[in-house]
């Protein structure tokens, strides 16, 4: 389940972004990850709020988890395609395109290197190809990464640009995978095929993260939700930003109406360590342990000056407020 409060701001705040979608086919690969069920649900509960009459296909092999059942609704089909195993595919017509399909969790095939890379460029040939058949030259956003950057050794924001982007390394095909279909949307769109941009997400709070995978957020809440010790597993001085859903579904959605190739960063600038947000989570009611304290620092946060200005879209809930709806909601829900 998605947060229905949340999902009710998501209508309030994206309004008018939505309504430029009225009556629009709309593709999202990867539509049970984390982006992809937010956005999934806030497109759906627009038909059925703001009548825009979207037309979705939604892509994944779960469709099950996608939907908060009541928004489904006749204008969206749901597509359970093998992005490794792709035969002679052909997409319906689409108007927007939204390439979410790298997974990133064990779940979805994350530990499978291989995999990882063969379904992200599958999924980027599969939009391009069916974008040049159709020749309606769409709309595609590509959700890259702010991992396309080496992680800071000191404490500075990570500027929004092109030319800082990590050499492609055979260790890291989840980098690896960003950073060729990056190149490929570019060329595609250089070419007049589509319209593409490839805003680098960093990282995300809120309800739908994951509690028990590689997320510090995600562990820190489920430790103190169980009454355990919080464990941090790094350097205490590491440091991250992290935005909240209704955040990420905004600017997301003003990314692909306004399809850019300049370097756009989705994420927060409010800066917090790891020392502090184990603290800030923890409320004093259980301890925090600092397992691996002389570990290296890391520093993973975004400038968005650029980006903010470009697609005019801000940051307006908090870290602090955000931790307080994610408490609720997980209080409410299994």
């Amino acid at each position: 389940m998605i947060s229905k409060n949340d999902l009710a701001e998501c209508l309030e705040v994206s309004e008018n972004k939505l309504l430029e979608l009225r009556d629009s086919n709309v593709l999202i690969l990867g539509a049970s990850g984390f982006v992809g069920r937010w956005l999934s649900n806030v497109l759906a509960l627009s038909n059925l709020e703001l009548g825009t009459n979207i037309r979705m296909n939604l892509v994944s092999r779960n469709p099950r988890k996608i939907l908060n059942p009541e928004y489904a609704d006749k204008n969206i089909s749901f597509l359970p395609l093998d992005l490794l195993n792709l035969t002679n595919t052909k997409l319906e017509k689409f108007d927007f395109g939204f390439h979410l399909a790298t997974p990133s969790v064990p779940q979805t095939g994350g530990l499978d290197a291989e995999a990882v890379y063969t379904t992200t460029i599958n999924a980027t040939q599969l939009l391009i190809e069916n974008a040049i058949m159709n020749g309606n030259k769409p709309s595609i956003l590509h959700a890259s990464s702010g991992g396309v950057y080496e992680h800071a050794q000191r404490r500075q924001l990570i500027t929004e640009e092109n030319m800082n982007v990590a050499a492609k390394t055979l260790e890291h095909n989840y980098t690896n995978a960003k950073i060729e279909t990056e190149k490929l949307i570019l060329e595609s769109t250089n070419k007049g095929e589509i319209r593409g941009t490839s805003p680098r997400l960093f990282a995300f709070f809120g309800p739908g993260i994951s509690l028990n995978d590689h997320f510090a957020i995600g562990n820190f809440m489920r430790d103190k939700q169980a009454g355990q010790d919080i464990q941090v597993k790094g350097n205490p001085k590491t440091t991250r930003s992290y935005l909240y859903p209704t955040d990420l579904v905004n600017w997301i959605l003003a990314a692909i109406l306004k399809p850019s190739s300049e370097a756009t960063h989705i994420g927060s600038e409010e800066t917090i360590s790891m020392k502090d947000l184990a603290e800030v989570v923890s409320q004093k009611k259980v301890e925090v342990n600092y397992l691996n304290p002389d570990a290296p620092e890391s520093h993973y946060v975004p400038s968005t000056t650029n980006t903010r200005k470009r697609l005019g879209v801000s940051q307006r809930v908090s870290l602090e407020d955000g931790l307080v709806r994610w408490q609720k909601f997980l209080k409410l829900t299994p």
